[in-house]
């Protein structure tokens, strides 16, 4: 069917009212490689279906100069399809959104004016009439109720979709991997279309960053996302945690298309909608009503459904090859200890902004040498680097040598053996001296004079200690079995150093999914731990 075959609406504006794709089967097969089609994760949902073919069209059919004007309850009720003046490139300009904005408001007008007819009773135009018997088509009698009020545009995403599909060759096989790892399905790789088109650098007005789009709170929960270092931005790192946010929410909720609209909308949003209507999702997109349960998170699984089904499908859609980047070398080494970035690049023997290129989590503060990496951070290497983590950590032990014998000498010219000082290094915060040292943080204000709104230290000062020297400092140490948590630092990062569950940390240390934790706080660590 023509997508722009047209009902005429007398003075007012051409109507585009095509009810559903043609030749999209919504039996399709789909070739898996577990043959049994009930043990698919992402089963169809038939009452959804007409959102799929939606999805499909927008990402397959409609270019970024088009904009369709829709029904955001009934999305497969499509009213008109135009394309937009003067150059396009990612947003709208002013006189685009204006031209956008009073195509709307006239359909509107339209809709409200033949909704008031209808209940005085007056006769209808033969293209009203038209227009009416759509409604009812896809909505019933009633929906033509509140339809001025559900006016949607949707801009056209095919060239935006190739180019993430073309983006997506570089990191896919890496991805289905960690999630084959962490036992939850392969298939999952596909949200990132949704969410960024696999744009690495993507960000929203939310704040929300990165091919997963994570927002910096959830962040927090599985990555670090600090003054060095924004984990978000690593497609890697982010795939993973990725994996584990998705794979709690399907324990939390049983069902992995509920467990991808939580992706959306979070887990105890779905959770109270599956206390209103069950675990139906066809009943939660048609009924549920939440102001933060929007038309996004309506029909996020749709999304996904409708790129997995492209993706299974291309040449049923796409008439030229669908190209893919080459993937991208993954060899990394995991720091051992604290240093900053330009100290890395030089033990590698590597241009910094190299090394910047192949990390992008890494901030400005860390690329300037203002903040340090901390211990365990991932460290992706630059194509033909040689260097093991041993290496590494042999190198910045000598440099930490040299620091000490340095501050050795500064203690002694400043009072003796009894007198403990502390030179602050790249990237210490008073938080993380206070923790390392073992020594309590108001203590360690008190002692220089440092104010409790104040935090501003800087490399080369030196702090005075509490207590007698370096013997005080070690018996307060943690225990081996014992972790303290640094600035930063969440339950899922702390599992990741020690390569154990997050649920066995939790559970060793009687905390629950969404636990808080702060600096300076132990935890247990189960014996199973490789630290």
């Amino acid at each position: 069917m023509d997508r722009r075959a047209m009902v005429l609406l007398p003075g007012v504006l051409a109507l585009v009212l095509s009810a559903m794709l043609s030749g999209v089967a919504a039996d399709s097969a789909i070739d898996r490689s577990n043959p049994v089609a009930a043990t698919d994760p992402f089963p169809p949902v038939p009452g959804l279906r007409p959102q799929v073919e939606f999805w499909i069209y927008i990402f397959t059919q409609l270019r970024q100069n088009e904009v369709v004007l829709h029904d955001a309850q009934y999305p497969q009720l499509r009213y008109e399809v135009f394309t937009l003046p003067g150059t396009i490139d990612e947003g709208l300009n002013r006189d685009q959104l204006g031209f956008l904005d009073a195509r709307k408001d006239r359909l509107a007008d339209h809709l409200a004016l033949l909704e008031d007819k209808l209940g005085r009773g007056e006769s209808l135009s033969e293209a009203e009439q038209e227009l009416q018997r759509q409604l009812e088509a896809v909505g019933g009698h009633d929906a033509i109720h509140d339809a001025a009020q559900r006016v949607r545009s949707q801009r056209g995403l095919r060239e935006r979709f190739l180019e993430g599909v073309r983006r997506s060759g570089r990191y896919e096989a890496k991805m289905r991997r960690i999630f084959a790892e962490e036992n939850i399905p392969p298939d999952l790789v596909y949200l990132p279309h949704v969410e960024s088109s696999f744009n690495t650098a993507a960000r929203s007005t939310a704040g929300a960053a990165g091919i997963w789009q994570f927002t910096r709170p959830t962040g927090r929960r599985f990555m670090h996302v600090n003054e060095a270092l924004d984990e978000r931005l690593d497609p890697i790192v982010a795939t993973r945690a990725a994996a584990a946010y998705l794979r709690s929410a399907h324990e939390t909720l049983g069902d992995w298309a509920l467990a991808i609209t939580a992706y959306n909308h979070g887990t105890s949003g779905v959770l109270r909608a599956l206390r209103q209507h069950g675990a139906d999702l066809e009943r939660i997109a048609r009924e549920y009503r939440s102001e933060s349960f929007g038309f996004a998170s309506r029909n996020f699984y749709t999304e996904f459904l409708a790129v997995r089904e492209i993706l299974d499908h291309p040449g049923k859609y796409f008439d030229e090859p669908v190209k893919l980047d080459a993937p991208v070398h993954f060899e990394s080494l995991v720091l051992p200890r604290p240093a900053t970035a330009p100290r890395l690049a030089q033990l590698l023997s590597t241009d910094l902004a190299r090394l910047a290129m192949v990390n992008p989590a890494w901030t400005q503060k860390a690329l300037r040498g203002k903040v340090a990496l901390p211990a365990d951070t991932e460290v992706w290497l630059p194509r033909g680097t040689r260097i093991s983590r041993s290496e590494i950590g042999a190198q910045l032990r000598a440099a930490e040598r040299h620091t000490r014998t340095e501050i050795a000498a500064d203690e002694q010219a400043e009072g003796g053996a009894h007198t403990t000082f502390y030179r602050v290094r790249a990237g210490d915060t008073l938080g993380s001296i206070a923790s390392r040292q073992g020594v309590s943080l108001p203590a360690l204000r008190r002692l220089n004079g440092i104010r409790t709104d104040r935090n501003l230290i800087h490399v080369d000062q030196r702090l005075k200690l509490p207590g007698k020297g370096a013997t005080s400092r070690r018996a307060a140490a943690p225990k081996p079995a014992m972790h303290m948590v640094r600035d930063g630092e969440s339950p899922f990062v702390i599992a990741r150093r020690y390569k154990i569950s997050l649920s066995s940390l939790l559970a060793e240390n009687g905390l629950v999914q969404d636990a808080i934790i702060h600096p300076g706080q132990r935890l247990r660590i189960p014996a199973e731990a490789t630290p």
